[in-house]
């Protein structure tokens, strides 16, 4: 027989240590509330290997109410609602060995503690051949704690159903709270007494007091004892921490579940089931559950939404996207599975494809098929809509057209009849213009400052460099592309380049960039300039666009500047005049102080020849703002043919950087 219990209590043993190696998590829905909508409250029974567990915070959970997370959460758990008077039996029979009786004693400690020890009570009542109060009613748990530290198994007999019969009688006369209950703590075997199971089961019914029962080491044994919880309106538990856990609740009135309350991001009623899933994660352990609710319609949470397609220029051939519209605003509302229609000429255009990332609709999917009047759009999941703007995006593509096209684009479907959600939709049609492919560029340059250099004498950059950056925004490649930069008195062309320019490359592709690039040299001013001056970009295709330069040029000091000419030769009376030919160097004192002496040198081609005087001549100083013009006689010859010369003057100055011009 020793034998026997030591491997009983190893098996209880066993049975008590597997829960925490095995601690899983569990979480079920009891119910939701929504009398204080749009606040939802969600009562949760949470347990740990079976056992009601309130161990939680908000930052635990997490709740999806269809598809979309609801957040911030609150979680509160209920209070106990009324005090109690409970009995605890403990079988120390002889059939109960010594582990039997200190789990018993351990699981009577733990209901102990549980008791709030100012108005709850407890009475511990012990049963082997006879039947004992060991402690009367009381709320003094140390004392209670303290009886059931004495007890001691026996080697009485195991009168099972006096015993109970006695604990049962003393808490239904002597228990002074409304609820009232008793606790076995036995291992189901009975071997006399006077009582039997259907005697305490009839006085438990007569009293109104549940019996509850935790089996001790009672496996294939414990049927009378299931009976005896099932008849009265007791619980079996399962361990000892259920049973501390549970019977407490039961006896104070707490509820099982805590609740997770949290303000909805869907303010639609239309009176559909909604789908929670909520999710409990503590540690590295998680579970989760399902559950379904659904508030009763109401037409007064409807948001009225007017959807337009924005009005847009599409391009033969190529694609460009156009917003679908929403306004006004709406709150928290929501995008369920229907159909749009978007009506419109197909022989113009056509709708190729719809984007819901990144826009309103985000959440929902959307495909496109093509129709004999436009096309439809089915949608398919759920999207929250909060704000107005771009609900989707349509691309559509242009068909061949020869002159610009207007095309009115309509809007049907999203019907209220077929489809769940409270918006009220209405459509507004809208223009899409179908165009021709087109040749276009645009320009973009950088403003160019120049700085005057004392010691040299002349601005620096010298000369400058203008550059202008064109691009093809066109749907057409470009070719030919030249760039005229338009004359203007605050500088020349250095070298005596050409105004107009061609751009490197001359033939771009839509997309591609070249660049337009200018020599200049300014003129010496006595004031700060600013020169505005506009450089056209002209292609084969008729694609022109105007860049606007800006041309900062600071003030020089002593400083000069030459302007040449020459005379045009023409025939009058069977004569080329003037003859000879003039050309003229003028020398302005430019800078803000006195120019100085120098001089120039003409330069003539081969055919040219000075009809007097030297190639060189002198100019003096001479105060700012005054000028000097020097000229030269020149004999050409008879021409065949029409022909221009490239005259070249050199001007010099001690001191300064020899300058040139070209008449």
């Amino acid at each position: 027989m020793k034998r026997f219990k030591s491997v009983a209590l190893l098996l209880l043993l066993l049975v008590m240590a597997a829960p925490s190696a095995m601690a899983q998590l569990e979480i079920s829905v009891d119910s939701v509330l929504t009398d204080e909508f749009p606040t939802v409250k969600v009562n949760v029974v949470t347990r740990m290997s079976g056992v009601i567990t309130r161990g939680f915070d908000s930052t635990n959970f997490r709740i999806i109410e269809d598809g979309f997370e609801q957040a911030p959460l609150s979680y509160t758990c209920p209070q106990p609602t009324q005090p109690f008077s409970l009995t605890i039996i403990i079988a120390v029979g002889s059939s109960m060995s010594a582990g039997d009786v200190s789990y018993a004693k351990g699981v009577a400690r733990n209901v102990i503690d549980r008791m709030n020890g100012i108005i709850d009570e407890a009475s511990v009542y012990t049963y082997s051949d006879i039947s004992f109060l060991q402690q009367e009613f009381t709320h003094i748990k140390p004392l209670l704690a303290q009886r059931i530290d004495a007890i001691a198994p026996t080697s009485g007999g195991n009168h099972i159903w006096d015993g109970i019969y006695g604990g049962v009688s003393y808490c239904a006369n002597d228990g002074v709270h409304t609820s009232r209950g008793v606790l076995v703590l036995s291992n189901a075997r009975g071997d006399g007494g006077s009582k039997s199971l259907s005697d305490v089961i009839s006085l438990a019914k007569l009293a109104k007091l549940p019996v509850h029962c935790l089996p001790i080491n009672a496996v294939g044994i414990d049927q009378d004892l299931r009976e005896l919880a099932a008849q009265s309106g007791g619980r079996v538990f399962n361990n000892a921490d259920q049973a501390a856990q549970e019977l407490i609740d039961l006896l104070n009135g707490t509820p099982p579940y805590c609740t997770l309350s949290y303000v909805t991001n869907n303010e639609c009623r239309d009176g559909e089931d909604r789908m929670l899933n909520v999710r409990l994660r503590k540690d590295n352990d998680s579970t989760d559950t399902d559950h379904t609710f659904a508030l009763a319609a109401d037409a007064n949470t409807n948001a009225a939404i007017t959807l337009k397609v924005d009005t847009a220029t599409v391009t033969t051939g190529l694609s460009q996207d156009v917003a679908l519209l929403l306004t006004p605003a709406v709150q928290n509302q929501r995008l369920y599975d229907g159909s749009l229609d978007v009506l419109f000429d197909t022989s113009a255009m056509k709708l190729q494809a719809v984007r819901t990332n990144g826009y309103m609709a985000e959440g929902s999917n959307a495909a496109v098929t093509p129709t004999a009047s436009g096309a439809t759009i089915t949608l398919t999941g759920t999207a929250r809509l909060d704000g107005s703007g771009t609900l989707m995006m349509l691309e559509f593509i242009g068909n061949n057209v020869s002159a610009p096209t207007v095309v009115q684009v309509s809007l049907a479907g999203l019907d209220p009849a077929t489809m769940r959600g409270c918006l009220d939709v209405t459509f507004s049609t809208a223009n899409i213009t179908v165009i021709p492919k087109r040749a276009s560029v645009t320009t973009a340059a950088q403003p160019l400052v120049f700085t005057w250099d004392s010691g040299l004498k002349h601005y620096t950059p010298d000369p400058g460099t203008v550059e202008v950056e064109v691009t093809n925004n066109g749907d057409l490649p470009v070719s030919q592309l030249t760039a005229t930069l338009e004359e203007a008195t605050e500088f020349r062309m250095a070298y005596g380049d050409s105004r107009t320019v061609s751009v490197v490359p001359a033939s771009l592709d839509p997309g591609k960039k070249g660049v337009a690039t200018f020599y200049i040299q300014p003129f010496p001013r006595d004031v700060v300039t600013s020169a505005k001056v506009n450089a056209v970009v002209n292609s084969a295709e008729g694609a022109s666009a105007t860049q606007r330069l800006f041309i900062n040029i600071p003030a020089a000091d002593a400083a000069y500047r030459m302007d040449c000419e020459a005379d045009q030769i023409t025939i009058s009376g069977g004569k080329y005049t003037p003859d000879p030919a003039e050309v003229r160097a003028t020398i302005t004192s430019a800078g803000t102080m006195d120019s100085p002496a120098g001089e120039v040198t003409i330069e003539l081609p081969a055919e040219l020849s000075l009809a007097g005087g030297s190639a060189t001549q002198q100019f003096a100083a001479m105060l700012s703002g005054n000028s000097q013009t020097l000229t030269w006689p020149i004999v050409y010859p008879t021409p065949t043919v029409k022909t221009d010369h490239d005259i070249m003057l050199i001007s010099s100055s001690a001191g300064y950087p020899n300058d040139t011009c070209h008449a």
